[in-house]
C-alpha cells in the first residue's frame, strides 16, 4: 500500500477525513495544481456537515477562490453565494467575514462585467467595512470608485 493509501485508511472517522482532504487540497492548490484540489475539497463537502457552519464556509470560499484562479468565474460565483448563504446566518451583521464574502462576489461580478451588481455588492462591503473598522476598507472604496468609473464612460 502506498504512504498515501496508509494515511487515508488511517483517516477513519469524517473529522479525520476533512482534514486529509482539505490539507491536500490546500497544498495542491499551492502547487497550482487546481484540478486535484478542487477534488479534494470537494470531497469535503461530501463529508460536513451542517452546511451551515463555518468550516464548510471556508471551504467553499477555497473552492471559489481556485475557481477563479481557473477563470472560472461562473463556478466562483456560485461558491462564494454559498458562503454567503452561510455568513448571512451564522455571522453577526457587521463581521469582517460578511464584508469580505460580498467584496469577492463584487470582484466577479465586476470581471464579468456586471457593473450594477459589482457595485451594489461592493457597496455593502464598504459598509460592513465601515462599521467593523475593517483593515481594507479604503481598497473597498478605491474598487467603487472604478467600477462607477467605467460605469460613466460606458
Amino acid at each position: 500500500m502506498t504512504p498515501f493509501g496508509q494515511l487515508l485508511k488511517m483517516a477513519d472517522d469524517d473529522e479525520r477525513l476533512i482534514m486529509f482532504h482539505s490539507h491536500l487540497g490546500a497544498t495542491y492548490n499551492d502547487l497550482r495544481r487546481y484540478e486535484e484540489a478542487l477534488i479534494h475539497l470537494k470531497k469535503v463537502t461530501g463529508l460536513e456537515a451542517p452546511e451551515s457552519s463555518m468550516s464548510c464556509a471556508e471551504t467553499f470560499a477555497n473552492i471559489a477562490e481556485i475557481s477563479f484562479k481557473r477563470g472560472d468565474y461562473e463556478d466562483a460565483l456560485r461558491q462564494f453565494l454559498e458562503v454567503l448563504h452561510i455568513d448571512l446566518r451564522t455571522l453577526p451583521p457587521y463581521h469582517t467575514s460578511l464584508a469580505n464574502t460580498y467584496h469577492n462576489i463584487g470582484f466577479i461580478q465586476m470581471e464579468q462585467k456586471h457593473y450594477v451588481q459589482a457595485l451594489e455588492n461592493i457597496t455593502k462591503a464598504l459598509d460592513i467595512a465601515k462599521k467593523s473598522n475593517h483593515p481594507d476598507m479604503h481598497e473597498y472604496q478605491k474598487l467603487i470608485d472604478t467600477i462607477v468609473g467605467v460605469m460613466i464612460i460606458k
